[in-house]
């Protein structure tokens, strides 16, 4: 599989161009097609001239600024093979827009998201990643979503985290197993086991991906649903606030 069809949500804002700039890099990759939406809240004339002068000077085949409902930006991530999004900046007046935003391409676009930290330069596709496996089916659908990251990557580690280390080696036994299937690939992958002994799962990702030098950590995006209304889980909440590095998720 190989990624031929980009989208970004961004505005004009300089975290925005970053973010704008980012989803076209990868869209030169790939010799995909790059469509952008603006974020909500942002004004659609600067967005769009900002999208045109980028696409002018990457050379790239795009469509034009797509109109900045909520159901049309979910039916342009939907045709997409994956969509770019900046964090959440909380240093905003519009943080809380912004994380809704978010959240509601993560819940109910059906594709993956490529989430950047507002702050800091990364460099993509990216040489080192980690994948956070928990045997889930978000997890599953996450490390297939990014294979053709992961084939780029000059390696990819496999993590499964434990919360008790006399328990979870059947979480382990599936990093292996994923391991071997992304082998079948062509990804130069290898396997690793920590354990959150009172530290939140979130934290030691993003502990893990620090002591590695990761440039992108996969993982799935987990949802709860208190009565009828579907909401982040707190691993993936927690890793939104409080990433430190590119997060590619799929739910």
């Amino acid at each position: 599989m190989s990624i031929k069809d980009v989208a970004v949500l961004f505005d004009a804002s300089e975290g925005g161009a970053k973010v704008l700039n980012t989803a076209a890099r990868l869209a030169v990759a790939w010799e995909a097609r790059l469509e952008g939406a603006a974020m909500a809240g942002a004004e659609e004339a600067p967005c769009a001239s900002l999208f045109a002068e980028t696409v002018r000077r990457n050379g790239l085949e795009a469509g034009s600024l797509t109109a900045g409902t909520r159901s049309a930006k979910l039916a342009l991530a939907r045709r997409s093979d994956l969509v770019v999004i900046g964090q959440a900046d909380p240093r905003r007046r519009d943080t809380a827009i912004m994380q809704e935003e978010i959240e509601a391409v993560l819940m109910r676009a059906g594709r993956p998201v490529l989430i950047l930290p507002y702050v800091g330069s990364f460099d993509l596709p990216p040489g080192r990643v980690l994948i956070g496996w928990n045997g889930s089916r978000e997890a599953a659908r996450s490390v297939h979503d990014a294979l053709p990251l992961l084939k780029r990557a000059e390696n990819v580690t496999v993590l499964s985290v434990a919360t008790d280390p006399s328990e979870d080696w059947e979480v382990e036994i599936g990093a292996v197993d994923v391991a071997a299937h992304l082998a079948h690939h062509g990804v130069n992958v290898m396997v690793s086991r920590t354990v959150a002994d009172g530290v939140p799962e979130a934290a030691a990702l993003l502990n893990e991906a620090s002591d590695l030098g990761i440039g992108l950590l996969v993982t799935g995006a987990y949802g709860q649903t208190p009565m009828r209304e579907r909401v982040l889980g707190g691993v993936t909440r927690s890793l939104l606030t409080g990433m430190t590095v590119p997060v590619l998720m799929s739910h």
